[in-house]
């Protein structure tokens, strides 16, 4: 239980709504190709990189502008930017729901960052180098997030990120035409023993298990077909890179946040 004069998770309003419509440009163009036309203190153009739209635009909106000036102060890699700032929203808006203290978060979100970049280079390193794309890399670590979380005795913070993870997914059955729910659903009917390994929950069996297992989730959504199938046998990957830099770019995100004062 935390005390009623709990130090909460406030940042700057300005930059908390600009966030919040640079994950809605992000989530428009999630696993598909679309372009999106903005204009640049040049001329206009168009990308489906939200690195290159938060490097050049020219937004007229202050909210977004600064939101954008924000992000520009932390190196921006080639991929894993979009991922980012959808991350980077859905995690303000669970820190406000469960009333998160800035010092919970601050004090612990590189560890995290740290454990989870390790559980990909540890997926990866048992599948021929490859994570399964569809959004089921970040499905896989909500698992062990909750467990690491509950651990270290900060099960809410572990909660804040097993519910970020999914949005992914959620971004692409929209971009499909169906619903997350049903989606999510079919996932799990089909990866029952993935979703509740015994491995990841880390309850003692009374057979030998390999410790270094990894359990990774494969039956996803196709969004070319809108079809629920193995992703990893249907060579539908993500980069291994990019999801470590999509995670670590939101640590770096979240640290500057809690270092600017909050306007009114």
């Amino acid at each position: 239980m935390y005390t009623a004069n709990r130090k909460l998770f406030l940042i700057d309003k300005k930059i908390k709504m600009g966030i919040s419509q640079l994950a809605e440009i992000a989530g428009t163009i999630y696993g598909v190709n679309d372009m999106i036309f903005f204009r640049s203190s040049i001329d206009y153009k168009n990308s489906n990189k939200l690195s290159e739209i938060l490097k050049s635009a020219d937004f007229q909106d202050v909210e977004t502008a600064y939101a954008a000036a924000f992000m520009r102060r932390s190196s921006l890699p080639e991929d894993g930017v979009k991922t980012a700032v959808v991350f980077l929203n859905e995690f303000i808006c669970y820190c406000d729901k469960f009333a998160l203290p800035e010092e919970l978060v601050s004090k612990n979100i590189g560890n995290i960052n740290q454990y989870l970049n390790q559980y990909l280079e540890r997926m990866a390193s048992e599948n021929q180098g490859k994570l399964p794309g569809g959004g089921l890399a970040y499905l896989t670590l909500q698992r062990p997030v909750i467990k690491y979380c509950r651990d270290h005795n900060i099960e809410i913070l572990g909660n804040t990120y097993a519910k970020m993870l999914a949005k992914p997914l959620a971004l692409l059955a929209d971009n499909s035409g169906l619903e997350f729910s049903e989606v999510y659903e079919r996932v799990r009917a089909l990866a029952p023993n993935q979703f509740y390994s015994l491995n990841q929950v880390g309850i003692d069996r009374s057979i030998n298990t390999q410790p270094s297992h990894t359990d990774v989730i494969t039956m996803g959504l196709d969004i070319r077909d809108g079809e629920i199938k193995n992703l990893m046998e249907s060579e539908i990957y993500d980069d291994l890179n990019s999801a470590k830099s999509a995670l670590t770019l939101l640590t770096q995100w979240v640290k500057d946040l809690l270092t600017i004062k909050q306007t009114v």
